[in-house]
């Protein structure tokens, strides 16, 4: 009994400093230093693969979405215990239809969108038919994420005023916010408000799901823990004098890695003890001269990211060493400023296979884990994804509304779906034979395989094996050099 009591004298404590004290210190329980103590389980998805022949998938967790597209990979491919029937919704307010540009998430038998405005829409998963529809009256860009029981969102806007101008002309800071930033928690089952929490500096990228909090990287280079119990800030880290924009960060077991957009940069935070454990740039100038435009995600022993020189718009694909932060290869993309995207990129990893859009030559590069290109294929349209990945299938969403069925093994497009709305840059997921995204004139929708064709309907279903060592290239018919 005494020592129950001091227990509860400890905790009392430490909740109390939190919230007086956000960001003063790190209470560290064991091996989860962000939130409560007791249940030491995550409801992150294992940083394992599967080993069904198909590969990529994976089993939907349950009642998870603890990042952007459900895995560190980006590449939401899960299975389904129940058939799935292809159905359409649209959501139009005031004569417009509503931009799910944020892409949706989904679990426990519903599908989630949210849009620009901040209309969050709970759909049935088998049917399409409306469970609830909340209205946050709030800007929301950023990807939404999913506990067991509790939808998560986060209210901020990228716009850019006058006073961010001045504020960039004498920091180069872009995305401070304006003010007006929450995250919201969602029931799932209702949609009532459980709590809602301000926060500063604009949030972008996905939030992610820790053991006992949220984390989210900021606008202002901070990065906040919120208690998933009632939503006050655990812990206030600043990383940086910088901005995290419109990338989503990278979690791991024992560490998040954050994507720093002015000066462009990459910091890996530690977990236990929660601290900066160091920093990567393509060199160590602090001037305004690199602008990282990709999502980091895992790929075999390494993690991947895209940056670009700002002096001579060159793109170049780096892999870093996940706990060194050493340099493991680069691949150039690039040698022409023409060639920059204005958007976020996504990069999706499927079986040791990274998947690189270029956008604004309309390519798609596939390269191996040790930075090989495999093979390049024009498929037009500016992709901003990699795609996703089941069996031998690649498909992949453009801003045109279409999704291009691409062969793994070679390149080649085998079909292309002409929808007639335009696309977000977010990954499309994939549960059993039923792809489900939402598009920017608010529809949402559940659509067969088959639907892009006989042949792409095969190629889910075909064994995907990883060739090592040169495929022949897509465009040229030629094996790379």
């Amino acid at each position: 009994m005494k020592h129950g009591f001091t227990r509860i004298l400890w905790l009392t404590a430490f909740w109390t400093l939190g919230v007086l004290f956000p960001g003063q210190i790190s209470p560290v329980w064991g091996s989860s230093p962000m939130g409560f103590p007791d249940d030491p389980s995550s409801s992150r998805i294992p940083e394992t693969r599967s080993e069904d022949p198909i590969g990529s998938v994976v089993p939907l967790p349950p009642d998870t979405w603890p990042a952007e597209s459900g895995n560190p990979f980006h590449n939401p491919v899960f299975l389904s215990q129940t058939p799935l029937s292809e159905w359409t919704r649209q959501f139009s307010r005031n004569g417009a239809g509503e931009d799910f540009s944020s892409g949706i998430v989904t679990s426990s038998g519903r599908v989630f969108a949210v849009s620009t405005t901040g209309h969050v829409e709970a759909l049935d998963v088998s049917s399409g038919r409306s469970l609830w529809h909340v209205r946050l009256e709030a800007p929301v860009h950023a990807p939404m994420i999913l506990s067991k029981r509790i939808l998560y969102v986060v209210s901020s806007s990228p716009s850019i005023t006058l006073d961010h101008l001045l504020l960039y002309t004498r920091t180069r800071h872009l995305l401070r916010g304006d003010g007006s930033e929450r995250v919201w928690a969602l029931s799932q089952r209702s949609g009532r408000i459980l709590w809602t929490q301000k926060i500063s500096g604009a949030v972008l990228g996905s939030p992610l799901l820790e053991p006992h909090t949220i984390a989210l990287a900021t606008g202002s280079g901070h990065l906040l823990f919120l208690s998933r119990q009632d939503g006050h800030i655990v812990v206030d880290l600043p990383v940086s004098d910088g901005s995290f924009g419109w990338a989503s960060p990278l979690d791991s077991s024992d560490a998040i890695y954050l994507a720093q957009e002015n000066p462009p940069m990459i910091d890996r935070v530690t977990k236990s003890p929660l601290k900066t454990d160091w920093r990567f740039a393509l060199s160590n100038t602090t001037t305004y001269d690199r602008f990282f435009i990709g999502d980091p995600v895992l790929t075999g022993e390494g993690m991947a990211t895209v940056f670009r020189k700002k002096d001579s718009g060159a793109m170049v694909l780096v892999s870093l060493d996940p706990v060194t932060g050493r340099i493991l290869w680069t691949l150039s993309l690039s040698d022409s400023s023409k060639d920059i995207p204005e958007e976020m990129l996504t990069l999706v990893d499927a079986d040791g296979v990274l998947y690189v859009p270029l956008p604004e030559k309309g390519d798609l590069l596939a390269v191996s884990d040790s930075g090989q290109l495999l093979w390049k294929s024009h498929i037009g349209g500016s992709p901003h994804t990699g795609g996703t990945a089941v069996g031998r299938l690649l498909f992949v969403p453009l801003p045109s509304g279409h999704i291009v069925a691409i062969d793994r093994k070679s390149g080649q497009k085998v079909h292309e779906w002409k929808g007639k709305s335009p696309l977000g840059p977010r990954s499309l997921s994939l549960i059993g034979s039923m792809i489900f995204f939402a598009d920017r004139k608010g529809e949402v929708r559940a659509m067969d395989l088959s639907t892009l064709g006989e042949k792409a309907d095969l190629l889910s279903r075909t064994p995907f094996l990883n060739a090592k060592g040169p495929l022949k290239d897509a465009v040229k018919g030629k094996p790379n050099e």
